[in-house]
């Protein structure tokens, strides 16, 4: 069934913090590498996936074990690939070519198709932030307490 108040004594004590630049810049569509590595940032604070899942009444047998451990494993790298990125790369990646994508490659001990898999997951973020305006984003930030 879940314990909703474990979990949300989880989000208590993980002092998470909103960032009103970075939640404004997200919801106009300007969303950068360095957001995300904030909210890869701000996820670890909770722990495990697989531990906030459990706490989610329904969701706890829905979701396959084995993919959280794959999706935990991929925001490992997806963190080490933005952290190999220079200041301009995190904030304008369109621009980075593919003598910039080898050297980010080689910077952060991936592949070439990681970082690729990131800039491709990236765009689609960027995305559906842009086609939706950012309502479903926005209304979700402001249920959690940001305006």
């Amino acid at each position: 069934m879940g314990d909703l108040k474990s979990l949300m004594d989880m989000v208590r004590m993980s002092e998470v913090e909103i960032d009103e630049k970075a939640v404004q810049r997200v919801m106009s569509g300007k969303l950068t590498m360095d957001d995300l590595l904030a909210q890869f940032e701000q996820m670890n604070k909770f722990g495990s996936l697989k531990k906030v899942i459990e706490r989610i009444p329904g969701f706890s047998g829905v979701v396959n074990p084995q993919e959280l451990e794959k999706a935990e494993d991929r925001v490992k790298v997806y963190k080490a690939i933005i952290q190999s990125m220079t200041p301009a790369e995190k904030g304008d990646p369109e621009k980075i070519n593919s003598s910039r994508l080898k050297r980010i490659a080689r910077g952060s001990g991936r592949s070439e198709k990681d970082v690729r898999e990131l800039l491709s997951r990236y765009k689609q973020m960027k995305s559906l932030v842009k086609t939706s305006k950012g309502r479903e984003f926005r209304q979700m930030m402001r249920r959690a307490g940001a305006q």
